[in-house]
């Protein structure tokens, strides 16, 4: 009778594997085209670069005089998305780049699962893994957004995976870490774990071979980026990352990370080997990727202006942990119960994509959000510029008009440490040659926020809003401001 069962039992539980694996990117794809809702503050950030890349290269001007547009990262995914919105008929939107990321976070998921069925010699364990990392909290946040965080986590997980290729895996490996650093500069602390691995290897001429590898090339590269866009890259990916620090921010940035299942679960394996076997947890690549990365990302998350997104990299390492570490070994002495187990863990991992892909189905509307509102009240301004907040500049994009600022916060970082002078800008401002404002809160909201980690816009720029402008349309999480007129001399 059992061995009757055994089969059909067996053949169900891949089933169930298949269909929860299905659900959980049908939901990542749901979520990529949601466009219902305000997106993440950098989203409308990025699309503004693009758009105006698409049209003129970088050049230090962008950061000498209006429309200013900055970034705080290089310009691999920049050029990524500008590509893939000539071959696309939705110019002007986040649709792009939000394809752009979810096929970064696919391949991502699907190089952990091919690592682990692979090393497995197991479908099952690599269909795991990869519905592990997708269904994790950190990359259903910051998986599908339009910002450069899936496609650098891409490299950096190929910069690990790299080195179990028999031949070339260092030379492919370093060669990761550079051109992720070209889409995000983040992307080359990878290399720290990855030489401190080769260390404890005691692989000394290859550790010392790999940081030749990747400080030759990078140093290169951005050298040659920076003289190309006239020192833009070095005033804005440097110093538009020194904010203030804040410890305690990272400390419970770290503690959401590793009371998250995937981060215990991998918390927990990495401890037990350290205990049990601890030459076999420094001697395993993951062990250490998952240790060095995590600290890092919650290092990271000090700065002003950080968001969880720094631990995708750890998400990915966490997933493939848990699978060399804890799947695989079970899967090896007991393969039906191990499938039993991750059917089960399908189960419960996919349950929220169910229900979200259920409830929303599929919703294709591009129009950006608060694109009908801002196209209504701002069709007077014809093409003329306004300021706005990061999450309505896709709208303000979509009807034609100018952001003069393509990011307030690090606009306000430069400003703050004398590499951008707003003076001309607020002088426009009191001109009423700017004559609109797009907001996500109230001028009065904004002003609350000034010398705290959540303020946007410089002070001085706040108080211009506030003294010659005056509320014009406000629909959900929109408000539209317009100038008041030219002030009297002496006004």
């Amino acid at each position: 009778m059992w061995n009757r069962l055994l089969p059909l039992l067996v053949s169900g539980a891949r089933l169930v594997l298949g269909a929860a694996l299905v659900a959980v990117i049908a939901s990542a794809a749901l979520r990529a085209l949601d466009f219902s809702h305000a997106g993440d503050y950098g989203e409308g950030p990025v699309l503004a670069m693009v758009e105006r890349l698409r049209s003129e290269s970088i050049s230090a001007g962008w950061l000498d005089r209006p429309p200013y547009t900055l970034s705080c990262y290089g310009p691999g995914y920049y050029w990524a998305v500008a590509s893939a919105a000539t071959v696309l008929p939705w110019d002007q939107t986040l649709l792009p780049g939000r394809l752009v990321s979810l096929m970064a976070t696919l391949a991502t998921a699907a190089l952990l699962g091919l690592a682990i069925g692979r090393s497995s010699r197991s479908m099952e364990l690599g269909m795991t893994a990869a519905l592990v990392y997708l269904a994790s909290p950190i990359v259903r946040a910051w998986g599908t957004p339009h910002r450069v965080d899936p496609l650098a986590t891409l490299f950096a997980v190929g910069a690990y995976l790299a080195l179990t290729a028999p031949r070339g895996g260092l030379t492919a490996s370093a060669a990761c870490v550079v051109v992720g650093s070209l889409v995000k500069p983040t992307v080359a602390l990878a290399a720290i774990p990855i030489f401190c691995w080769l260390l404890l290897r005691k692989r000394f001429k290859e550790a010392a071979a790999y940081v030749l590898l990747v400080a030759g090339p990078g140093a290169a590269a951005w050298a040659v980026l920076d003289w190309a866009s006239g020192g833009y890259f070095f005033a804005t990916a440097v110093r538009g990352n020194l904010g203030t620090i804040f410890p305690g921010q990272g400390f419970w940035a770290g503690h959401a990370f590793l009371s998250a299942p995937l981060g215990v679960a991998a918390g927990l394996l990495v401890a037990y080997r350290l205990v049990r076997h601890p030459i076999l947890a420094v001697g395993s690549l993951w062990c250490v990727g998952f240790g060095f990365s995590t600290l890092m990302a919650a290092a990271l998350s000090t700065k002003e202006g950080a968001a969880a997104n720094y631990f995708l990299e750890a998400s990915a390492l966490g997933t493939l942990v848990i699978g060399f570490c804890g799947l695989g070994p079970l899967w090896s002495r007991r393969p039906q119960r191990a499938l039993a187990l991750v059917a089960v863990l399908a189960l419960i991992l996919a349950a929220p994509d169910v229900r979200l892909v259920r409830e929303r189905g599929l919703h294709l509307d591009l129009d950006p959000f608060g694109s009908p509102l801002v196209s209504e009240k701002l069709a007077a301004a014809d093409g003329g510029g306004v300021l706005a907040d990061g999450q309505l500049l896709p709208a303000v994009l979509h009807a034609g008009l100018v952001p003069l600022v393509n990011d307030p916060f690090v606009f306000r970082l430069l400003a703050e440490h004398g590499r951008i002078d707003a003076s001309p800008l607020v002088d426009a401002m009191r001109r009423g040659e700017v004559g609109y404002l797009v907001l996500k809160q109230t001028v009065e909201t904004h002003r609350r926020h000034v010398g705290r980690t959540s303020q946007k816009w410089p002070a001085e720029l706040l108080d211009a809003m506030q003294q010659d402008y005056a509320l014009l349309a406000a629909g959900d999480d929109v408000y539209i401001y317009r100038h008041l007129g030219p002030r009297p001399p002496g006004g």
